[in-house]
């Protein structure tokens, strides 16, 4: 399923991308707003590397903003109960560690890191070390100030609110300090997650890590993991990302979503797209 906001070029995009890839795909339905174009692709059994490669081709246009990608297996035919999500830039629509450099006046430095990290155009290990070091003397004080200053938008919320009344199990997978997804995992109201572990000596950040470092590898094990450990069947399982580092999870789901939060009010919400999904499963 596609989603863009009011125009073909992204949809033209992913059909170009499939016929490179040698993949046939069948449309299913289509529906058209005022704001954006929601068309459904009945795709043949996808391996993992050819949904890598998808993948790949479209994250720079759903990274700026141009659309929404939701990618299920044809075999995955049961309703989803279980959900994993990447946290900034995803469930959030900042990413906090940009917010942080903004701290030591690194911000504009910060930003074009994070954007080739999250393109994929730097090995995530590298540039978060990079960027960690660029933090080094941070307070944890600090730290708590921008995380509380940090916008939950509501619909992420409302949508939270809908899976735990359905019954579907929600984690957050997040490359980000443990000290920055911890509480913002508070306000969502969401128990489960996993984070990087950031070094702090006393109140200070050393600018270095520990173990773990979730990078991408790290967020497909991680998935693969607590699915297993949680008996939950892979099938009915879906992976969430907005980022080069999320891919490999998204990949080998059996339901991914690769979505970019949106920051003006008109683009089309993780909650609207929860929607389509489950009008796509049941298609």
């Amino acid at each position: 399923m596609v989603c863009l906001p009011g125009r073909q070029d992204f949809f033209r995009q992913v059909e170009s991308s499939l016929e490179q890839l040698g993949l046939e795909a069948r449309q299913g339905y289509c529906t058209r707003t005022e704001s954006y174009l929601v068309a459904s692709l009945s795709l043949p059994a996808l391996e993992d590397a050819d949904a890598l490669r998808l993948l790949t081709a479209l994250l720079p246009l759903v990274r700026h903003g141009r659309g929404a990608l939701y990618l299920s297996r044809s075999e995955a035919l049961w309703p989803i109960r279980y959900v994993f999500a990447d946290l900034d830039g995803t469930l959030i629509p900042d990413e906090v560690m940009i917010a942080l450099a903004r701290q030591r006046g690194l911000g504009e430095a910060m930003s074009r890191l994070t954007m080739e990290a999250m393109l994929g155009q730097s090995s995530f290990a590298e540039s978060f070390a990079q960027r960690s070091r660029m933090l080094k003397g941070l307070r944890l004080s600090e730290v708590a100030q921008v995380v509380d200053e940090v916008e939950i938008p509501l619909d992420v919320l409302r949508w939270i609110g809908t899976l735990k009344r359905s019954g579907i199990g929600l984690e957050v997978v997040s490359g980000a300090y443990r000290e920055v997804v911890a509480p913002l995992c508070m306000r969502l109201g969401v128990r489960d997650y996993c984070a990087s572990a950031a070094l702090f000596e006393g109140d200070y950040f050393t600018g270095t890590l520990t173990e773990p470092l979730v990078d991408d590898l790290y967020k497909a094990d991680y998935v693969r993991f607590r699915t297993i450990a949680r008996g939950i069947l892979p099938l009915r399982v879906m992976a969430i990302g907005d980022g080069a580092n999320d891919l490999p999870m998204l990949s080998q789901a059996a339901h991914a979503l690769l979505f970019a939060s949106p920051r003006e009010a008109r683009g089309l919400s993780l909650e609207q797209l929860w929607h389509f999904v489950q009008q796509d499963i049941r298609y």
